[in-house]
C-alpha cells in the first residue's frame, strides 16, 4: 500500500470503526502525539490505536473523518481533514451534549517499512470544546 493510501485507510477506520483494518496500517509499535489537553497525551502500540477508536466512536457513534488535504513526501504524509460526529456519550469528562459537532484537525505520518510508526496530531481544540458547550472551569482544568 502507498504511504498516501496508507493514511486514508487510516481516516477510514475512525470512520468506520473497522478495527480489523488496524493491524494494517500501524506498526506494532507505533507511537502517537496527541495534543497535551487530550486525556492520553502519548498513545503507544495496536492496542493505544484500538482503544483512542473505541473511545472516540463509544462517544461519537457516527464518528467521521472527512479528508480536506492529503500530501506525501518520501516516508512523511501530512493530512488536514474535518471531523465530525453526534455526541452521545461522556468524553474526556463531558457528559453527553447530544450536539454535531465539526472541527478542523491536522496530522502528520511517518511511514516504516509500509506501516505507520509514528504520527503527530493536532486539534482545533476551541472549537470543539465550544460545540460540546464546556464550562470555563472544565477549560480551566485543562489549562493548569
Amino acid at each position: 500500500m502507498e504511504n498516501i493510501e496508507l493514511v486514508r485507510t487510516v481516516h477510514e477506520i475512525w470512520s468506520t470503526g473497522n478495527l480489523d483494518l488496524v493491524t494494517k496500517v500501524y506498526a506494532p509499535n507505533f507511537i502517537g502525539y496527541w495534543p497535551p489537553s487530550s486525556d492520553i497525551p502519548v498513545r503507544r502500540g495496536i492496542d493505544g490505536v484500538i482503544s483512542s477508536i473505541n473511545k472516540v466512536r463509544r462517544a461519537f457513534p457516527d464518528w467521521h473523518e472527512e479528508i480536506l488535504e492529503i500530501f506525501g513526501i518520501d516516508g512523511h504524509v501530512a493530512s488536514r481533514f474535518l471531523s465530525s460526529g453526534t455526541h452521545q456519550r461522556e468524553f474526556g469528562g463531558i457528559a453527553p451534549s447530544h450536539e454535531r459537532i465539526a472541527f478542523q484537525e491536522m496530522a502528520t505520518f511517518e511511514v516504516v517499512g509500509g506501516l505507520i510508526s509514528r504520527q503527530w496530531l493536532l486539534i482545533d481544540d476551541l472549537s470543539r470544546l465550544r460545540q460540546l458547550r464546556v464550562t470555563e472551569d472544565y477549560v480551566v482544568k485543562l489549562l493548569v
